[in-house]
């Protein structure tokens, strides 16, 4: 927002790589945009990158279970920080509430849940497809054929295969810090063994194409996972809230994982967030009428209205070329 706010120094040789964190606190919440920037080289026109980053005011928390048994740890870890986060408003109950639509959620934990009849199951669908933010918990006894069925399908594309142990010498598996896994894990997983989550038992996620793995197990299995479903984005937990299947709600882990996971499901969901110039740009405006006037503001200040454009079954409104490197806008009946 055109103030400067961290820089570091780094010199490197030809072929170097190197990691820099920039850690930085916004004064306000709304949007908030900037770049990043190195000295001028031999070519300044790739020496900045652009972001935008979205800041909500408040994120609406239902957590929901069978019995107050189930959602006791996940309410215990959101609770903690509450008082001293004012953008978090924590509510929870039970599976009952899903008999109505969830207007006034952000993001819905569902914990424990064995089986959901057909009019929660549609509840919890629509309410993903229309934005909304998914953190699913199996129950130790969840019903597999009707996960398979009826929920996971367009939510998470994956399959519950059953329960699997690690062999009576390991007794346990762990999360693989060295494969892969989302920046949601990044300096997240304690170094002692000992104070890492333990599992002694969990459901085989079998991935569907379309499937985002966010972390493994050390085994090789996939531990946590996470799909779309229309605008919003489910993640799927491999195992239940239950102290004989794991130890992961006793760990230091838990808490910082849940508020992560709370923030990245309630950001603006967005399937791809960066652009080259030159390339063709869609964005999706769910609540935009079609012929609405709408303009796009390049980082110059030049305007100029959009046609929407029919895609997957939806419209689109399309930027045929992005002429400029920087932050663009989007005007709807002279609203940004």
């Amino acid at each position: 927002d055109g103030e400067r706010v961290r820089h570091q120094t780094v010199d490197l040789r030809a072929g170097d790589q190197r990691r820099l964190e920039f850690v930085v606190t916004p004064r306000q919440p709304g949007r908030a945009s900037g770049y990043i920037e190195i000295e001028d080289d031999h070519l300044p026109l790739d020496n900045r990158r652009y972001f935008a980053i979205h800041l909500p005011e408040r994120i609406r928390l239902a957590v929901l279970g069978h019995r107050p048994s189930d959602t006791y740890y996940v309410r215990r870890a959101l609770s903690a920080v509450a008082a001293a986060d004012p953008a978090l408003e924590l509510r929870s109950g039970f599976i009952d509430e899903l008999a109505t639509p969830l207007t006034d959620v952000d993001v819905l934990v569902l914990c424990n849940v064995q089986r959901l009849d057909p009019q929660q199951t549609r509840q919890v669908q629509d309410f993903v497809a229309a934005g909304g933010g998914l953190i699913l918990f199996p129950a130790a006894q969840a019903d597999l054929p009707y996960y398979n069925r009826d929920l996971l399908p367009g939510l998470v594309e994956a399959r519950l295969k059953g329960v699997f142990q690690p062999p009576q010498q390991d007794s346990f598996v762990t999360l693989d810090q060295t494969r892969p896994h989302h920046p949601l894990f990044a300096d997240l997983l304690p170094e002692k063994a000992e104070d890492r989550p333990r599992f002694f038992s969990a459901f085989e996620l079998a991935p569907v194409e379309g499937l985002q793995p966010l972390i493994y197990f050390t085994d090789g299995r996939i531990a946590l996972a996470s799909g779309w479903r229309g605008q919003g984005r489910a993640v799927l937990f491999a195992v239940p809230l239950d102290l004989e299947w794991n130890d992961l709600p006793l760990k230091g882990a838990f808490l910082p994982l849940l508020h992560r996971l709370v923030r990245y499901l309630a950001l603006p969901p967005d399937h791809r967030t960066e652009y080259l110039v030159g390339q063709t740009v869609r964005h999706y405006l769910p609540d935009v009428p079609v012929r609405s006037r709408v303009q796009a503001e390049s980082p110059s200040g030049q305007r100029f209205h959009l046609e929407a454009e029919l895609v997957g079954g939806r419209h689109f409104w399309k930027i045929p070329q992005v002429e400029e490197s920087g932050l663009w806008r989007l005007w709807h009946e002279d609203k940004l």
